[in-house]
């Protein structure tokens, strides 16, 4: 009896470790995503001249936002990022995904004229 006992105790075990496993695994590959738009690859070295949050829920499966950036950078853009940060990923963690902030990331061209709506 006392075999059958430690056979369904590893059996557990082996499950919470399976189970475990997978869950660090669907963690790590959550990873951060980040796209990136170059128009002017000169800009790259340049600082970011408009930076917002846009609202996302449920592990970022819902919500839509769009950012104006004509009306932020009326000469034009060099470059776009979304992404992540810190910032954005301590709040999805604090509420368990259920609203997943991501950020924008703006370098107006040379000589526009930034505008902070």
């Amino acid at each position: 009896m006392n075999r059958i006992q430690c056979s369904r105790k590893s059996s557990t075990m082996k499950k919470w470790i399976v189970c475990l496993s997978i869950a660090v695994w669907a963690v790590g590959s959550a990873g951060c995503y980040k796209a990136t738009f170059v128009q002017n690859p000169a800009s790259l070295d340049r600082e970011w001249t408009h930076e917002e949050w846009t609202s996302h829920w449920f592990w970022g499966l819902a919500g839509e936002e769009h950012v104006d950036v004509q009306s932020i950078c009326p000469q034009g853009v060099d470059i776009v990022r979304t992404g992540g940060n810190f910032g954005t990923d301590l709040v999805g963690a604090l509420t368990l995904g259920i609203y997943r902030p991501r950020k924008v990331y703006l370098i107006c061209s040379e000589g526009s004229t930034h505008i902070n709506p």
